[in-house]
């Protein structure tokens, strides 16, 4: 049977009536699932799916994304780290230092802003000497001292501040009572130090740290090398009559990836000028 020339009924007709049925269908189970979905997707079990979901389909990729892999250190790795409790967020200042800005209140709660700024693990303290850094285990000339060790952008970072802890401490090995009076000496050798890249007119205080204790060895995290490192302290802001030693102890302490002053024997400030 034809209509001006369109076919009406007949087998092919209800065969393409069942095709677009069949289609309609589909697509209303499709929206059906879809509206479902989206549904789940909104309450807190859904996040949870998802989330895990793609927890595991990150997996392969955080397998070998490691530091290595990446071309860091894994000191470096850490200062990537972000928004962790107690984790603070590090930058690098140069290739031989690593910043860790902190925040401490006395006890008065009056604030003071520091910038912990931490040298390469490969530039550390001779061991057993108050007098010699070595860089990559080849001790650094005197004469280098300033070039080396107080790098240009640090020298431009310490001369911004309002003033400049030098801090000295020895590694686990040895008498306490030895190695904290040479952590002493390796304050004011560095303090010495800082006097000549350090404008005139900034204060300059050694911060004798005492060894470090055997028990916190593995209570901070990064790869940085805290038993014999040169660590100097930039105040970049202080609240009038803030007491610097309090909050400086303040700004160390529950951090992660910055040994607590109860890791090491002794906190205590001495003014060089």
């Amino acid at each position: 049977m034809s209509d001006g020339g369109r076919l009406v009924g007949g087998p092919a007709s209800e065969q393409d009536d069942g095709k677009l049925r069949k289609r309609a269908m589909g697509a209303f189970r499709i929206g059906r699932y879809l509206h479902k979905l989206w549904s789940f997707l909104g309450t807190n079990a859904g996040a949870a799916t998802t989330t895990a979901a793609g927890t595991a389909a990150l997996a392969g990729v955080v397998a070998v994304t490691t530091p290595d892999v990446l071309g860091l250190k894994p000191r470096e790795a850490t200062s990537v780290i972000r928004h962790q409790v107690g984790l603070v967020e590090t930058r690098r200042l140069d290739q031989t230092s690593l910043v860790f800005p902190l925040e401490g209140r006395d006890a008065d709660g009056r604030r003071v802003l520091f910038d912990l700024v931490v040298l390469s693990r490969d530039l550390a303290w001779a061991r057993a000497s108050d007098r010699e850094i070595t860089l990559a285990g080849k001790t650094v000339a005197e004469a280098d001292i300033s070039r080396i060790v107080f790098g240009r952008e640090l020298t431009a970072a310490l001369a911004a501040s309002q003033e400049v802890i030098v801090a000295g401490v020895a590694s686990v090995e040895g008498a306490e009572a030895t190695e904290a009076e040479r952590a002493g000496r390796r304050a004011e050798t560095a303090a010495g130090w800082a006097e000549r890249v350090v404008p005139a007119r900034t204060p300059i205080t050694a911060l004798n740290l005492g060894q470090f204790r055997s028990e916190c060895s593995n209570r901070v995290t990064g790869d940085t090398a805290w038993q014999r490192p040169l660590m100097v302290i930039a105040v970049r802001e202080r609240q009038r009559q803030a007491d610097v030693k309090e909050a400086l102890a303040n700004a160390l302490s529950d951090k992660t990836n910055v040994p607590s002053p109860a890791c090491y024997t002794k906190f205590e400030m001495r003014g060089i000028r």
